[in-house]
């Protein structure tokens, strides 16, 4: 539509993209619309550089995984680009932080994250230049290797090597075996791929474990049921709850017994399954026949949740009744880390600025972790002053609100949602009035002043343009203070 009210022939052509294009080639020496070689990379590196803009201001931060690998492979394929047009350093977080000035005055959270932007853009650059250097050399030791055998063809476990070890994109090991006369082994690379892929899968976490769990859910979806009540917002117990459902070594069965572990499905829980980076609950299932210890909770997709149990008395089997208590005190320090989390989220896009975003968190009973979006360590002071903004709120003893609403009803309300987190059409909302206000399904203190001292013990970089940082709360805090206390008496009385 743009091109056609513009009056060009392609969306490259519109004052969407032609002044990215236009800085790029500038700053190449290329004309753009002589040479298609060219124009094909200078379209590339300007629609990559929206895309990466964007992505940057939504506080998804370059991964290895997941859409934080998406960001990693967009960077780094502009860059690629960019050296087709005889960049041999970083140039991209120019383009990239062009976007900010041409389309900021529509979207101003690209003006916010500017910084970030050029920060995180040029620390990936610099990062994939190293890695070319080193498979570079790795790649040239490899063709000496290869011609000294007489071959004219590059084994696709050393192409793969370049590419797993030194991260040289196999295009380019292509392009520069085409150079030297050479070609790859692409079956033979095709092959490592899926043996990786092969070996990813089977190293999965819980891989079988998942798959057994899930012909569960589906057998008990055939049955109608689809999901495990949760009661522990408000219970810490529950009595005369049936078992629905039993695993036993990834199989499914009708008794667990004693001395066995394994997997306990029910229809109404208080445990809390592990979700939004908080832990799952522990605690105890007793019935009439047994008695057993639940170690972890996990949310199933789909809304059931498992418990994970080893029977110590008597056995559990499916249709029986059987009585649930969580851990309370763990369940109650969680709840401290959790709200504080929400506490430390607002104090650090308050000191830092509004390009603060959460890429991931974990939630336990003695620690909480929180990533987020930020491309400096934070210093001493202002470490210090998260600590007194956090225990400020704390301190003022603010009644936490949690109320359900649609979730453009939410948004409006200016509560804070992630970028790639899926949420329904009524979402649980979580907020510290006057400080924080956020989209939660986990557990919470009824009051900031429960959280009682927040102490941060730890400030670190996990990934370019991502920061961590880690504390604790309630007893732990004061726990650790009273031994630093003592050691700096020890230190004083030896003086």
């Amino acid at each position: 539509m743009t091109a056609v009210v513009q009056g060009v022939r392609s969306n490259y052509d519109t004052d969407l993209f032609l002044p990215l294009i236009s800085a790029v080639a500038e700053r190449a020496g290329h004309l753009y619309g002589v040479d298609e070689g060219s124009d094909v990379a200078l379209r590339v590196i300007a629609d990559h550089s929206r895309a990466t803009a964007f992505l940057l201001a939504d506080g998804v931060s370059p991964a290895n995984e997941g859409r934080g690998y998406v960001l990693r492979r967009l960077i780094r394929r502009a860059t690629r680009f960019g050296m087709k047009l005889g960049f041999d350093s970083p140039f991209f977080n120019s383009s990239a932080g062009g976007v900010a000035d041409l389309m900021g005055d529509v979207y101003p959270e690209l003006r916010q994250a500017a910084e970030l932007i050029a920060r995180v853009t040029i620390a990936e650059e610099d990062r994939f230049f190293r890695a070319l250097a080193a498979g570079t050399r790795v790649f040239e030791d490899v063709v000496a290797e290869v011609r000294a055998s007489g071959s004219s063809c590059i084994p696709g476990d050393q192409a793969f090597r370049l590419y797993d070890t030194y991260g040289l994109p196999v295009e380019l090991t292509r392009e520069f075996a085409s150079d030297a006369g050479l070609q790859i082994d692409e079956r033979e690379f095709r092959a490592a791929m899926e043996s990786q892929r092969s070996r990813a899968r089977a190293a999965w976490k819980g891989g079988s474990e998942a798959a057994a769990a899930q012909t569960l859910v589906a057998e008990l979806s055939e049955q109608g049921i689809e999901s495990t009540v949760f009661t522990g917002y408000a219970e810490y117990a529950q009595e005369d709850v049936e078992i629905i459902g039993l695993l036993h070594e990834n199989q499914p069965i009708e008794e667990l017994k004693c001395g066995w572990q394994g997997t306990m499905i029910v229809d109404v829980t208080p445990f809390y399954g592990e979700s939004g980076g908080q832990v799952g609950d522990r605690g105890e299932a007793c019935s009439e026949n047994g008695h057993a210890v639940v170690s972890d909770t996990q949310r199933l997709p789909g809304g059931l949740v498992a418990h994970s149990v080893e029977v110590d008395s008597g056995e559990l089997s499916v249709g029986g009744k059987v009585n649930l208590k969580i851990d309370t005190e763990r369940r109650v320090n969680t709840a401290r880390n959790h709200t504080a989390t929400h506490l430390l989220h607002a104090a650090l896009r308050d000191q830092l600025g509004e390009h603060v975003r959460q890429s991931g968190s974990m939630v336990a009973p003695d620690h909480l972790r929180f990533d987020f979006s930020h491309f400096a360590p934070v210093d001493a002071d202002q470490l210090a002053g998260l600590e007194r903004d956090v225990n400020e709120a704390i301190r003022a003893d603010i009644a936490v609100e949690i109320s359900e609403m649609s979730h453009q009803e939410a948004i409006e309300g200016g509560a804070l949602a992630f970028f790639g987190d899926k949420y329904g059409d009524v979402v649980r909302v979580v907020s510290v009035p006057g400080v924080s206000t956020e989209l939660c399904g986990g557990t919470h203190v009824a009051r900031t002043g429960k959280i009682g001292t927040f102490m941060i013990i730890k400030e670190e970089s996990v990934a370019a343009g991502t920061r961590r940082v880690e504390a604790i709360t309630g007893p732990t805090a004061v726990e650790r203070l009273q031994r630093q206390r003592d050691r700096l008496r020890q230190v004083t009385a030896g003086l």
